[in-house]
């Protein structure tokens, strides 16, 4: 089979290597400055020696909890019409683009919390800084492994976060659906990403690099995803009784 000719240099260029440069350039400050912690200062009270939004309601029930149902009911759409197809033969093309969407978004919350098991990173209310146990370390920093009350920390990256970013993969889906100005479908997963991890930031429960590297995790599942099924050519709805284009 020849590869499909949308992956070509430019493809790559604007999907990976810009985005690569971009996430170097953005997450650099926080790995030679103290970001992190300045960024996480404002939501800690220091009389109170306390996280004052870590019970908000706002902040917790709606962003916290709440987020996550809102992005199973997202995933429940594709699923539906995937499932649809079954006894709606209109439905039966869409079924690979639905299967995608559903895999980027189970695959990239669970990539990320598998990272988070791995790192062994703490949360900004388990830090001296704020009043915590653990020593501060910038990522690439050496970090002894401390345990918290019988744990060691799974703070990073921010799950949470990736739940929402993980949305990006609609991007994809619309490229390959033929949607005019797919690039507009890049905002519910960057918008839910974003708001997910501030709302765990002003809780103290991420630093905001925690969010920068979820969002990396989430895009680059989409994008190679969006590669194993083949793209355009693989994802796109056959002709009602053709076959799917090869090229």
């Amino acid at each position: 089979m020849t590869p499909s000719p949308e992956f070509d240099a430019l493809f790559w260029r604007r999907h990976l290597y810009w985005p690569l440069a971009g996430f170097v350039l953005v997450t650099l400050p926080f790995e030679i400055t103290d970001l992190d912690l300045w960024c996480s200062e404002p939501f800690y009270d220091r009389q109170l020696r306390a996280w004052p939004w870590l019970e908000n309601f706002w902040a917790s029930t709606v962003v916290h909890k709440g987020g996550k149902y809102s992005v199973w009911v997202l995933g429940a759409v594709p699923l539906l019409v995937f499932l649809g197809g079954f006894r709606h033969a209109p439905w039966r093309a869409y079924r690979r683009v639905c299967t995608y969407v559903m895999l980027c978004l189970g695959l990239s919350p669970g990539l990320v919390a598998a990272l988070k098991a791995l790192t062994r990173r703490h949360c900004p209310w388990q830090i001296e800084t704020f009043g915590g146990q653990v020593p501060w370390t910038r990522l690439f920093d050496f970090a002894p492994a401390v345990a918290v009350k019988g744990r060691y920390g799974q703070c990073f990256p921010a799950a949470h976060a990736a739940t929402g970013f993980g949305v990006l993969c609609l991007y994809f889906a619309a490229r390959a659906l033929g949607c005019q100005r797919p690039a507009r479908w890049l905002w519910p997963g960057a918008g839910l990403g974003l708001l997910f991890g501030f709302g765990q930031q002003v809780r103290g429960a991420h630093f905001a690099s925690h969010n920068l590297w979820s969002w990396l995790c989430c895009w680059l599942t989409a994008l190679l995803l969006y590669r194993a099924f083949g793209g355009r050519a693989g994802l796109a709805p056959a002709p009602a009784g053709g076959a799917r284009s090869r090229s």
